[in-house]
């Protein structure tokens, strides 16, 4: 009787109003004449977006859409379907993420925050459970981690270099001793990060980080594309010790999107570009963090996260 009450208990609380999905858009081509159509990038993953975010809105999930420059049918179709998207306030990747998770931890209610990229309908579908360990509080950070099912639903191509960016990634961790040293790969490149709504955890997903004038990694390295909204906050919990835990979860790519992109080189240079500014970025950051005096690190922060020395 007991279990059943606190099974009861603990499903009462993990409610998804607690659960703010969090995202942005920029769908430039984006026609609603085009529906289904995937003539191009942007009305597929345009077309993708607006279904990952009408389940969303289903399933009672609270809303963040910032958008850094859709056509004005795309937003005007979110708005008609009660999607509120707001316009993007600072230029870059990492400027229009941390605007999300701003506006999001003031949201009534929630005790999680959920960034997806908009064309992960599967991530929907898994949310609830892969938000349980910070719902429960047994988690600070969630980094989902996709299944071995799960990547045979990806292009071949973008499965070998995404694993390469977790290996290279994850080594970086260890070496720095932020994780142990047989520890898994942590699945860091698949993109979607749940966490806890508190001061302590936002400060570390809306810090910025630079790279130092005259940097001789200023062609390769732009903080503020990916790495200071999404991977180096996984950093700086680890080297708090915050709790950061994996969940797996049954992802399923969408079919359509993998048949656009197999074989088209454009992304797989893309990926590459991706993976080569993650990786040296994470370097930069663990030579931050362990402030060793023979190597340092070509970073700068903006804004201090927690514990963190400010130049």
């Amino acid at each position: 009787m007991a279990e059943n009450i606190e099974s009861t208990s603990h499903e009462e609380k993990l409610q998804n109003h607690n659960i703010a999905v969090v995202t942005t858009t920029f769908y430039k081509e984006w026609s609603a004449a085009q529906t289904g159509s995937a003539i191009n990038s942007d009305q597929l993953r345009g077309d993708l977006a607006i279904q990952t975010l009408q389940q969303a809105k289903e399933k009672g999930y609270q809303l963040v859409v910032v958008d850094g420059g859709s056509s004005g049918e795309f937003k005007n179709f979110l708005r008609g379907i009660g999607v509120d998207v707001r316009d993007q306030e600072e230029k870059g990747m990492s400027a229009s993420r941390r605007q999300t998770f701003r506006e999001a931890a003031v949201l009534p209610g929630v005790e999680a925050i959920c960034w997806t990229e908009p064309e992960k309908i599967s991530m929907i579908e898994n949310l609830k459970e892969a938000a349980r360990p910070i719902i429960d509080g047994s988690a600070d950070i969630v980094i989902p981690a996709r299944t071995a099912q799960s990547f045979k639903t990806y292009p071949e191509q973008q499965v070998r270099s995404e694993k390469e960016l977790n290996r290279l990634f994850s080594r970086v961790l260890r070496l720095t001793g932020l994780l142990p040293k047989n520890s898994w790969d942590m699945d860091l490149s698949f993109g979607p990060r749940i966490f806890k709504n508190s001061p302590e955890i936002l400060s570390l997903f809306t810090n910025q980080f630079r790279l130092k004038e005259n940097s001789k990694l200023a062609q390769t390295v732009k903080p503020d594309n990916y790495s200071n909204a999404t991977f180096f906050p996984i950093m700086l919990a680890l080297e708090k010790k915050l709790r950061v835990i994996p969940v797996p979860i049954d992802y399923v790519h969408p079919k359509i999107q993998t048949e656009y992109e197999t074989g088209n080189t454009e992304y797989e240079h893309k990926r590459i570009g991706q993976k080569n500014d993650i990786v040296k970025g994470a370097i930069q950051l663990a030579r931050y963090l362990i402030n060793n005096p023979q190597k340092p690190s070509e970073l700068l922060v903006l804004n201090s996260p927690i514990n963190a020395r400010v130049e």
